[in-house]
């Protein structure tokens, strides 16, 4: 079984049975004592171990949150992608979804996988081997209370599930530090500090109101910038250009073929990101696909694929995936214009969010209006494994945010990332 390695900052991205009634569901409910103590009766959870059970708990809960279009919605945490991709990922050993409900509505989610995996720790460039554990991984936008008590009562039960030995590790992904859950988190799970916390911010794109309005993002300076960078790349090919947009499942071989070419000139290479011609990206593009909410983006050059874009969209909400261009035409911003071009056709058609997705490449806050302050959470259980993990985790962490920070003091951060990333597009055209 191959191993699910942790997201890191680098990452872009990521990872119908019969219906029923949700009362005739035979769904699990929590068996510790201890929990059932700590809930009131009126939220107790609901537990899905299954895929069936799991489809009917997240149908309930979308069908109560999938109108509010003010906060853009996550793919992710998505039933139409989010089980799919589960199911398809040989690393991932079950569902495990939680809802909190009263009589009236549901007040609280969480929407994870249990999963065998292994944190990604390493001195420099050397990789330190670190140990498999039994991992409940929430995904982006799958840990939600719709207020302070219903989140005490969540953390209650991710306190119980690591006493109980059932899992390792509990893994919270780009929380969102200013709603219930990360203000509750922030204070730790069993005490203030654990969690190897890592920082981030994540920008959006606001590209209609709630009227479906185009919303204005930039300036006006910044617009005519974009319109002269624009006209300079079309000068440089004399106008043959062209954007080819892919949606059908028959299209995701040759778009895979494209990106895969391309990437593998990029410093995204290097890293070993971005659309790969893999099982992975296979799996990731033809879910969308067959959803129908697949949207891929190339950009031809005198018939020549310069640059490359790929994404879901969900409920109103674009999920940036992934995306790279030829180094050699650096100079003239292909990944800038063809991100402009689908900025654009997304707005015209009413789209509501546009989401960059993680990462903290400059470009975004150039691009977006909104963004959010999240942080990953990383809490373990008491067996050796997980102590060893939480130590190398937790100093791995500490030695890489030194470095950041340093290099931000000292203005070095944006001059390192360009050396950094030349380097590895050095590395990937080097001859064999």
């Amino acid at each position: 079984m191959k191993d699910l390695i942790m997201p890191t900052e680098v990452e872009t991205t990521l990872q119908p049975e019969a219906s029923a009634e949700l009362e005739q569901a035979n769904f699990v409910s929590a068996t510790a004592d201890t929990l059932r103590e700590s809930i009131d009766d009126g939220f107790a959870p609901q537990v899905a171990r299954t895929n069936d059970e799991a489809r009917l708990l997240l149908e309930h809960w979308e069908s109560f949150s999938q109108s509010r279009s003010d906060v853009p919605a996550s793919l992710h945490a998505h039933s139409s992608f989010y089980l799919p991709f589960l199911t398809s990922n040989s690393s991932c050993r079950s569902p495990r979804v939680i809802l909190w409900e009263s009589a009236s509505a549901p007040r609280g989610i969480l929407i994870a996988r249990i999963a065998m995996t292994r944190a990604k720790c390493s001195l420099g460039p050397i990789s330190v081997p670190m140990p498999q554990l039994k991992t409940l991984e929430i995904v982006h936008g799958g840990f939600v209370a719709d207020s302070p008590e219903v989140a005490q009562q969540q953390l209650q039960y991710l306190r119980d599930l690591l006493a109980s030995k059932e899992i390792n590790c509990v893994a919270v992904h780009h929380l969102a530090c200013d709603s219930a859950l990360g203000e509750a988190l922030s204070q730790g799970l069993r005490k203030k500090g654990e969690g190897n916390p890592v920082h981030t911010e994540h920008w959006y794109t606001e590209l209609t109101d709630s009227e479906g309005e185009p919303v204005i993002t930039n300036s006006s300076k910044t617009r005519g910038s974009f319109r002269r960078k624009d006209r300079k790349l079309e000068r440089h090919f004399e106008n043959k250009i062209q954007i080819d947009e892919i949606t059908e499942p028959d299209q995701i071989k040759s778009l895979i073929t494209a990106a895969s070419k391309i990437g593998d000139q990029s410093y995204q290479g290097g890293l070993g990101v971005g659309v790969r011609d893999n099982p992975h990206w296979q799996s990731i593009l033809r879910i969308l696909a067959e959803n129908g909410q697949l949207r891929g983006f190339l950009l031809q050059a005198d018939g020549k694929n310069i640059a490359y874009a790929v994404g879901g969209l969900c409920n109103g909400c674009f999920c940036y995936m992934a995306a790279s261009f030829l180094p050699e035409h650096r100079e003239i911003a292909p990944g800038g214009y063809l991100l402009r071009r689908i900025l654009e056709k997304l707005q015209a058609e009413g789209v509501r969010w546009f989401d960059f997705g993680f990462g903290d490449a400059s470009y975004k806050a150039l691009y977006g209006n909104k963004n959010d302050q999240e942080v990953t959470l990383h809490f373990y259980g008491n067996s050796i494994a997980a102590q060893v993990t939480r130590l190398a985790d937790g100093a791995t962490r500490v030695g890489k945010q030194w470095t950041r920070t340093l290099l931000v003091k000292s203005g070095l951060m944006t001059w390192t990332k360009r050396q950094w990333r030349r380097r590895l597009e050095h590395r990937t055209n080097k001859p064999v």
